[in-house]
């Protein structure tokens, strides 16, 4: 227990004390001494408590000793060990001690060595027991066939040597060759590629095609030109050739173009083996609807079947098969009447329409058009999508069950989406188990991706519109649209006719969010089938799609290759990582097991500080912003050192993070050029700069970099300021590149009056000029400062953020252009904060996060007390900004944003250790909310404060240009840091083709081994 201890006393009197003195203090000290006895008296007391404590713990010890030493004895007697006697004479089963380590041991044969038994093999241990574990925390158990022991674990295992086939630099992912020899792990993807046109026949139109998977050939039907009749011609496949066989007809009468579909029936409920294609059509003098079944075993095509399923007219029709009830699902428009859905099945000789029809659409008008369907195999139902008029023309789906006796129940008519939908494609998404719907909205404007699951009676969308980004070119001039799933890699390929090439678009669903390609190139000029009646079909043998066409007169066929993955790794041949740079044919050693791999893939790398200029006093309005075309960045500035001239620097940085700075460049001496916005043209691979002059008028201009000298040229500035009944001045540009209409939002405070003012500028590509559509005004009750404008290509709309200098505030406002009037809209300002540091760069700044399809707007809090940030998205029917909860975080003033990895951003500000200091930090977007990952200070200054800067996070490097003023001896600086992810302990990582190292297996990845800490990865033994 605690002892009490003893108050201390005052100060005793004196006799050389004055007497009044004297008198205090004897009375204070005597009355001390009263008390004390009594803390003297308790302080005895618990000293006594604690000596018999002790004593009582010393007897328990004793005891204890007694109790152990019994104890021993007693286990010894138990086992009948004896100290072990060197040259005594043991039977084999006799037991004893070893005097060295204190195990017992038991003889294995008779022995009177003289080796004790710890190191005999005249005896075995008996029992278990683990070294010390003390100080030996992450190390591992290891033996040499006698001990035990802790052992670090090595940086690098078993080892493989072999000549190398080729460079190996050091670290690289190693692989052995057939032939014994080593090479780097080496791979490619090849995304898209189609075969040369093979044609089928020299004169024919409309074509569709139909893959017989039974026979392994292909069937193309097409009306041919010379007497309309439904021609065929049959294809045997071998690799990516076809020989085709002779025409012949189907129907030898004129039949209607558009107005055929067909499909392979391998069984049906009532034959085993059907193995037929059923063709569907209309001929062209009665307009009745006919069918025939097709057989495809031969050298040549035959019907063996040729009926009429409708004797009235047909004014459309589609045909899906069932492969769960071996019914197809025919849907065909009875003349001007309603659509009628019907389930057929039959034979080899027959094919039945007698098991009924259902009325489709619930109202008989002729204006239901735009019709697709698709087979659920996860919910079993038949899918359908049309344009009903009766609607307001709106998306309307429905699914249909097939019963076994070709009885069908359908859904209610369910609107998926208002306005106007055409073009409608469906599409089973096997994965997610959902249905993937494209369509072209003309509310948006563009083709729309929804997905839609069918799993209750009525279709219900799980993912809402999301805008194909990019667009398919030329979206409102498209027609012939059609999609198929690609089931070995699981996503689909949207083909389309736009004049006058054949393109097609890869659309990827990842149980979260749809994406898209770019535009891929079919052919140059052609034309496909119209209305649903696929010209498209998935080879099984070669897991490849086809697609017909026709190209001047012929009918053609090409093969697309989707994704070929060409590496040298696979499941067998990894062997490990290379410990070294070793030439072509050399002895190399390869770290092949219980390695620990350093990656650099997975580490944070260099920093870099690299003085950019001396400019006095200062420079600042810095843009920078990265070309992905020449891997360079251009930073634009005002040069106070040089009668502040507008002034661009083409720079590049090296993965590795080695800088390289061009020489600056006047971009325009018209007078003191300020307040500045840039933006890239990634379709021309331009910059588009939007600056004010001296004299406050506004100027837009190009820049193209120069990659072979580290320069840019620039062209001649336009004003846009001046216009008839436009503002004469303007101030706090900023700018954003809309890649859906290739052209660029710029937004301004716009003078005479003072308002918010935004407009559209474009490059003219071939003249390296802008042009510059008319002024809107975003804002007019006061002034729209501080602009910062970011684009969301998912919905194409822009937020411009800016700041109110009447009231202080921060605001959001969505603008949207409209690209053939080249003008801007916008929605409702939507205030944001009020009493932010409002001055000039201080915010508010704004970027788009496309992984998190979230704004982020961060701006100064008043008196520079931090920084605010906060999500933003936009509701794409009434184009308001809808923000999530405003956060504080750590920093002061000149906040800049950029979009970071995943669903982060970076910022860059003056704060952190140091008023004058220079900082970052990763903000991640969570739902609506953000996270900061804390600040980091990079720079601190004690002479100089830290003021603009401009931040570029490209390619897993964050780099920043920051200005210093008050002093000749600091200016403008750059910085650039690699963050790359960091491996996660107890991780699985794999190998994939092309070498690199990902947590995500794939059909192409190997294992690799297990993450140990952020930087290193314990390889598996081969």
């Amino acid at each position: 227990m605690t002892i009490p201890t003893i108050t201390t006393l005052p100060v005793a009197p004196a006799r050389t004390d004055a007497p009044a003195t004297f008198v205090t203090r004897a009375d204070a000290f005597l009355a001390a001494i009263v008390v004390m006895q009594g803390e003297l008296n308790t302080t005895i007391g618990a000293m006594n408590t604690d000596i018999a404590g002790v004593n009582a713990d010393a007897v328990t010890a004793s005891d204890a000793a007694t109790s152990a030493a019994a104890s021993a004895a007693a286990a010894q007697s138990a086992s009948n060990a004896t100290a072990w006697v060197s040259g005594q004479t043991y039977a084999a089963g006799a037991t004893v001690y070893s005097l060295i380590n204190y195990k017992s041991y038991r003889a294995i044969t008779g022995t009177s060595g003289t080796t004790d038994p710890s190191a005999s093999a005249d005896w075995t241990a008996l029992g278990y027991g683990l070294p010390s574990q003390s100080g030996n925390a992450d190390k591992f158990l290891q033996t040499d066939g006698t001990n035990e022991s802790w052992q670090d674990v090595p940086a690098s295992g078993g080892t493989y040597t072999a000549t190398t086939s080729g460079v190996i630099s050091s670290g690289d992912k190693i692989v052995v060759n057939t032939n014994g020899t080593i090479s780097s792990v080496t791979g490619n993807e090849i995304f898209a590629s189609f075969s040369s046109s093979q044609e089928a026949w020299t004169d024919g139109y409309y074509p569709i095609m139909v893959w017989d998977s039974y026979n392994n050939k292909v069937l193309a039907i097409f009306i041919n030109g010379a007497d309309s009749y439904l021609q065929m011609v049959l294809g045997t496949v071998s690799g990516e050739t076809i020989t085709w066989g002779s025409r012949y007809n189907i129907e030898p009468y004129a039949c209607t173009p558009n107005i055929v579909s067909a499909c392979f029936v391998p069984f049906t409920q009532s034959t085993a083996n059907v193995n037929r294609i059923y063709v569907f059509y209309r001929v062209g003098s009665t307009g009745f609807g006919k069918s025939a079944a097709i057989d495809c075993s031969g050298t040549n095509p035959s019907v063996t079947f040729s009926g009429t399923f409708y004797g009235n007219t047909v004014e459309y029709c589609n045909v899906r098969h069932d492969p769960d009830t071996g019914y197809c699902s025919l849907v065909y428009k009875r003349g001007s009447s309603y659509w009628s859905i019907a389930a057929v099945n039959g034979s080899q000789t027959d094919i039945n329409t007698n098991a009924g029809s259902y009325q489709l659409n619930s109202n008989s008008s002729t204006q239901s058009s735009h019709f697709d369907q698709t087979y659920d195999s996860k919910n079993k139902k038949m899918v359908c999508v049309y344009r009903d008029a009766n609607q307001s023309s709106y998306l309307v789906m429905r699914s249909v069950s097939i019963a076994s006796n070709g009885g069908m129940t359908m859904s209610n008519e369910t609107v998926m989406q208002s306005g106007s939908y055409i073009y409608n494609n469906l599409s089973f998404d096997v994965g997610s188990g959902l249905i993937l719907v494209v369509g072209y909205s003309s509310v948006d404007t563009a083709f729309n991706t929804i997905m839609v699951d069918c799993t209750a009676t009525n279709p219900v969308i799980s993912i809402n519109p999301v805008a194909m980004n990019p667009q398919p070119t030329s979206a409102s001039s498209i027609w012939e649209t059609h999609i198929l799933y690609n089931p070995r890699l699981k996503n689909h390929v949207f083909y389309f006719k736009s004049t006058p090439k054949i393109l097609c678009i890869v659309i990827n669903y990842n149980g979260t969010s749809i994406s898209n390609s770019e535009n891929l190139t079919v052919i140059n000029s052609g034309n496909m089938a119209e209305d649903g009646n696929l010209p498209i079909a998935y080879n099984t043998v070669l897991e490849k799609m086809m697609v017909i066409f026709r190209e001047g007169t012929g009918v053609k066929v090409k093969f697309f290759t989707q994704a070929e993955i060409v590496t040298n790794l696979t499941q067998n041949n990894w062997i490990g990582i290379s410990n070294a740079a070793y030439a072509d044919g050399v002895s190399a050693e390869i770290k092949s097991r219980g390695s620990i791999v350093t990656n650099s893939n997975f580490k944070d790398t260099s920093t870099v500080s690299t003085v950019l200029s001396r400019f006095g006093p200062w420079t600042y309005d810095n843009n920078l912003v990265y070309d992905s075309n020449s891997d360079r960045y251009l930073l634009t500035y005002r040069d106070n050192n040089n009668s502040g001239y507008f002034t661009g620097v083409v720079i590049q940085i090296s993965v590795a993070g080695t800088v390289t700075v061009g020489t600056p460049q006047v971009i325009s001496s018209q007078g003191s050029a300020q307040q500045s916005g840039v933006a890239f043209d990634s379709n021309l691979n331009k910059f588009f700069i939007c600056f004010r002059d001296g004299s406050s008028y506004g100027y837009g201009l190009v820049a193209v970099i120069n990659p072979a000298n580290n320069s840019a040229t620039y062209g001649t500035p336009t004003e846009f300021t001046r216009q008839s009944g436009e503002a004469t001045y303007c101030s706090f540009l900023s700018c954003a590149f809309d890649t859906n209409s290739n052209k660029f939002c710029m937004t301004y405070q716009s003078t005479s009056p003072d308002v918010g003012a935004c407009r559209v500028a474009y490059i003219n590509d071939s003249t390296n000029t802008v042009t510059f559509g008319a002024e809107h005004q975003y804002y007019s009750a006061a002034y729209g400062q501080l602009n910062a404008v970011a684009f969301d290509p998912n919905l194409n709309k822009f937020i411009n953020a800016y700041a109110i200098g009447g009231n202080a505030s921060v605001n959001a406002i969505t603008l949207v252009i409209d690209s053939s009037a080249n003008t801007i809209s916008s929605g409702t300002s939507l205030q944001i904060a009020t009493g932010f540091g409002g001055s000039m760069g201080y915010g508010p700044q704004i970027a788009y996060n496309s992984t998190a399809q979230k704004f982020v707007i961060v701006y100064t809090k008043s008196g520079g007390a931090g920084i605010a940030g906060v999500t933003a998205s936009i509701t794409d029917s009434t184009n308001a900004v809808v923000l999530g909860t405003i956060t504080d975080f750590d920093g002061s003033f000149y906040p800049e944003i950029t979009e970071g990895a995943d669903s982060t951003v970076y910022v860059s500000s003056r704060g952190g250790v140091g008023a004058n200091a220079s900082c970052w930090q990763q903000l991640t977007i969570n739902g609506t909310n953000l996270t900061s990952g804390g600040l980091n200070t990079y720079h601190t200054s004690t002479v100089a404060a830290s003021a603009y800067n401009a931040v570029a996070f490209v390619n897993g490097r964050l780099t920043i240009v920051v200005d210093y003023y008050y002093t000749n001896s600091e200016s403008q600086w750059l910085y650039s840091f690699s963050f790359e992810r960091a491996i996660q302990p107890a991780t699985p990582y794999f190998i994939d083709y092309d070498g690199t190292i990902s947590s995500v297996t794939s059909d192409y990845t190997v294992p690799m081994g297990t993450g140990l800490n952020s930087t290193t990865i314990f390889t598996k033994g081969v």
